[in-house]
């Protein structure tokens, strides 16, 4: 019976230092997950700031870009067709930077 008694104490104490290694092996587990916890909240909020950044150009584009095309859409039409006549005919030259006629 000591010879059973022996072996069961054994055993438990083998089994108690499995129970603790797992033990400790799960609370490292455990802050590691906390770090990585606090490191997705850290990239949320900065994803937020980003995405509220770029709703901020968005506006800014979508009130902007149309006035802008308006303004110079007459210019870009008066450069790209008509042909001007006199001292404007050099300067149209130039800004398209073709070669210039001789009159």
């Amino acid at each position: 019976m000591t010879q059973a008694s022996l072996a069961v104490a054994e055993a438990t104490q083998k089994d108690s230092a499995a129970m603790k290694e797992i033990a400790e092996d799960t609370k490292a587990i455990a802050v590691r997950s906390t770090i990585v916890a606090e490191d997705s909240r850290l990239v949320a909020l900065t994803t937020s700031r980003d995405s509220a950044a770029m709703r901020i150009v968005t506006t800014v584009t979508v009130l902007f870009l149309p006035a802008t095309f308006t303004a110079v859409s007459p210019i870009l039409i008066i450069l790209s067709g008509l042909t001007l006549i006199g001292p404007l005919d050099a300067l149209q030259h130039e800004l398209l930077r073709l070669p210039c006629q001789a009159p």
